[in-house]
C-alpha cells in the first residue's frame, strides 16, 4: 500500500496528503496521516474486494475494537491503540 493510493480514497479532504513514512498496513487495513496537518489527523482505511479502499475511522488514535478489528496478541495491528 502506498501513500499515493490512500490519497485517492473517496472522502479524504482535498488538501490532505498521507505522508509516505506514516503508512502502516495490516491484513487489508492501512493507517496514515499528513505530517503537515494539525489536530486529529490519523486515518484508518480498509480494503474490500467489492469497494476497494475506504475510510473507516479518523482521529488522534485508532481504536480497533470500534472498527471490528479483533486484536491477536501474536500479530497485533501496528496502528491500534
Amino acid at each position: 500500500m502506498t501513500a499515493a493510493t490512500l490519497d485517492r480514497v473517496p472522502g479524504l479532504p482535498n488538501a490532505y496528503r498521507i505522508t509516505p513514512d506514516t503508512v502502516r498496513c495490516w491484513r487489508g487495513w492501512a493507517a496514515g496521516w499528513d505530517r503537515n496537518q494539525k489536530g486529529d489527523g490519523l486515518y484508518a482505511f480498509q480494503n474490500t474486494p467489492d469497494q476497494g479502499w475506504r475510510i473507516k475511522g479518523q482521529g488522534s488514535a485508532i481504536e480497533c475494537e470500534q472498527l471490528g478489528i479483533m486484536i491477536d496478541s501474536s500479530d497485533p495491528p501496528p496502528f491500534c491503540y
